[in-house]
């Protein structure tokens, strides 16, 4: 008998705009107690459970180490037994509409009894004044969130008659991947042959479609294409997204995978291997992750990569990567660089 363990996670984007934030500021100045301000609420969906969130703007009193900032936190208003495992990114629209970002994601593990979880100096008062024309414009604060609910770790034996999911296009194509007899084209990679299908391959890749619309596939000898340069176990995960939209175990292989997904063009993928990415940095690895963001165009990866950079520097400065990244790519320090002053300035 086996068991299958997996974990489900759901992305959402907040948006919260604060109208006619300068009274706030003017208001909420000199407090003997904290003073917060609510957010509406939000929901999140984990197997078909509803979670509802908010966040609370916290005015700190004059007597905390905290009195010159803003502080935010974030907390679940569902009621319920099981711990929600939350990953977020916090930021804050400028006039131009671009997002700020602001420290490293946070994590937390919520469940019924949890306190709030996130930035005690998230926005410093002094900087919002000085630069109110670009941070609020219409004298608006606009806060964005980026969230990742996960849920507890799901351990399920293979025999176990899976719950129905909604119809969607994949179960016919995953149907076609496990049955070859009617693919139209044969990827050859090493000592192994992969079956696939044009259709599903244009449907799914704009790469793979320009391929098929100027007969590339065709012109192969008996529609066999030779792969040289990618490994037999990325090409696999490569084609199983393609046709079930579904990855696991890509660790190993997402540097890797992250290149195919940008050659072939398919988003979803490339999210996927970024996210993972994210997920795994550390001090010794951070400034590999940011060349490979930058060698990919990652553009939110290699923002959060530089972020997390700059605020443990001194303990990243002094690695074998960190090196090569200033010998081989002094571009990227200079824009780590510029993000820190300009950081710094709005400090």
């Amino acid at each position: 008998m086996e068991c299958l363990t997996y974990v489900e996670k759901c992305r959402t984007e907040y948006i919260w705009t604060i109208d006619k934030f300068s009274n706030y500021l003017e208001f909420y100045n000199k407090l003997e107690t904290p003073i917060c301000i609510k957010s509406g609420k939000f929901v999140t969906e984990m197997n078909n459970e509803m979670i509802e969130w908010n966040f609370e703007l916290q005015f700190n009193e004059s007597k905390s180490e905290y009195n010159d900032w803003i502080s935010i936190y974030l907390f679940r208003l569902s009621p319920g037994e099981k711990k929600i495992n939350v990953l977020f990114h916090l930021g804050i629209l400028n006039s131009k509409k671009e997002e700020l970002n602001f420290g490293s994601a946070f994590r937390g593990e919520f469940n019924d009894n949890s306190l709030g979880y996130g930035k005690d100096k998230f926005l410093q008062k002094e900087m919002l004044i000085k630069n109110s024309r670009e941070l609020l414009p219409n004298d608006c604060l606009t806060i964005i969130c980026n969230l990742v609910t996960f849920d507890e770790p799901v351990t399920v034996s293979r025999y176990i008659k899976n719950k129905e999911t909604k119809y969607d296009e994949f179960i016919d194509y995953k149907k076609l991947l496990s049955d070859p007899a009617l693919s139209d084209v044969t990827f050859i990679v090493g000592d192994k042959e992969m079956k696939a299908h044009k259709a599903v391959l244009l449907a799914r890749s704009p790469k793979f479609a320009a391929m098929v619309a100027e007969k590339i596939l065709d012109s192969a000898e008996k529609n066999h294409v030779h792969i040289t340069d990618i490994k037999v176990n990325v090409m696999e995960a490569l084609l199983k997204f393609i046709y079930t939209n579904e990855v696991d175990n890509i660790d190993g292989i997402v540097n890797d995978l992250l290149d195919l997904a940008d050659k072939y063009k398919i988003k979803d993928l490339k999210e996927i291997c970024e996210e993972t990415l994210y997920l795994s940095i550390t001090d010794e690895n951070s400034a590999k992750i940011l060349i490979i963001a930058d060698r990919y165009h990652c553009e939110d990866l290699k923002e959060k990569t530089i972020n997390y950079i700059n605020k443990n520097g001194l303990d990243i400065l002094a690695t074998d990567e960190f090196e090569v990244m200033e010998k081989n790519h002094p571009h990227l320090i200079t824009q780590m660089y510029q993000m820190l002053f300009m950081q710094r300035n709005w400090n």
